[in-house]
């Protein structure tokens, strides 16, 4: 009997080594790996992005729907972008050019940029991103003054300016994207024109030129997605927004119309005016004259339809209710 009480007590004693030695390894094995204690990134996470536009970028800016984009982050440590903001400078990325490869990730597509940045690895911190674009143009001035991230604008018809942020951001685990949403800091107007009824003599768009007293320069907050200084309403009257070539219209229907030219627009209360020449068969109408019946406001990230009717030698003109940039 006290043969095998001394033998359970050492083989109880020697599994509990065995145990003791294997969790030891265990630990090793997982410090060599790289192995966490939570449910965090992992210690040396990539920063990266997945920009989304809206469809009319490619239309405005060029052929390309994914032009390039100046990003802002600021690692704010424990603190929130809200008790952080006033006194913030980008200490992380200070417009750093993000461009698409169409190539990338194994030919899927990515957005990229060097050098590469990481996550903090401070449990808790924060990062905070804001973004334009498209970055490189003379058009738009960035400005990253303490406590002041901006972008100058100056307009002209085609020039666009789009903006994003995503605040807040903790290190995400797996490492996902960092999602860019992008948002018109203008409005858009599209010119339409359409026939009174339907049948008839063709008609013929020969010319449509538009004018406008809106703003043509301001300064835009990445950080508040608002507009300051708003300036050159009254003093630019004669804006040529569009002068477009030749265009068969065939639109009649009530509230249709057939696209002729879109033009950009800063935001704000505006007068517009039109000078138009078309053919109705055989007969020529040269420089006919016309004007919204009252002012527009316009709204940045909403779409405007400013639609002319043509009755012979009479135009009339009406605007569509506005639809919000993620319809564009």
């Amino acid at each position: 009997m006290l043969y095998l009480l001394f033998k359970n007590i050492i083989e109880t004693d020697t599994m509990r080594q065995t145990i003791s030695s294997i969790a030891a390894l265990a630990a090793a094995v997982c410090l060599l790996a790289g192995c966490q204690s939570d449910s965090t990134a992992p210690t040396n996470a990539a920063i990266t992005f997945n920009a989304k536009t809206p469809a009319m970028t490619r239309a405005i800016i060029g052929e390309s729907d994914h032009p390039d984009v100046g990003v802002f982050a600021y690692s704010t440590g424990t603190t929130t972008w809200e008790d952080y903001s006033t006194s913030a400078v980008p200490n992380l990325m200070s417009d750093q050019l993000l461009t698409y490869n169409k190539d990338g990730n194994d030919g899927t597509g990515a957005w990229e940029y060097v050098p590469l940045q990481y996550w903090p690895k401070e449990t808790g911190a924060k990062v905070s991103f804001f973004a334009y674009m498209p970055k490189g143009f003379s058009y738009l001035t960035p400005d990253m003054s303490t406590g002041s991230l901006t972008v100058g604008y100056t307009w002209a018809a085609e020039n666009d300016l789009l903006y994003a942020a995503s605040t807040d951001r903790p290190r995400p685990y797996p490492n996902a994207a960092v999602e860019l949403l992008f948002r018109h800091a203008l409005a858009k107007v599209n010119f339409k024109v359409r026939k009174k009824t339907a049948g008839g003599a063709n008609v013929m768009v020969t010319k449509l030129v538009a004018n406008t007293d809106a703003n043509t320069s301001g300064t835009f907050s990445l950080l508040s997605g608002t507009w300051t200084a708003m300036s050159g309403s009254g003093t630019n009257s004669a804006q040529a927004l569009n002068n477009v070539a030749a265009h068969d219209v065939t639109a009649s229907a009530e509230g249709s119309g057939d696209l002729v030219g879109s033009a950009l627009l800063m935001p704000g209360t505006v007068n517009m005016n039109f000078v138009i020449s078309y053919e109705v068969g055989s007969t020529t109408y040269s420089n006919k004259a016309g004007a919204l019946a009252s002012s527009l406001t316009l709204e940045q990230n909403y779409e405007y339809d400013v639609i002319l009717v043509i009755d012979g030698d009479v135009i009339e003109s009406y605007v569509l209710r506005p639809r919000s940039a993620e319809q564009w």
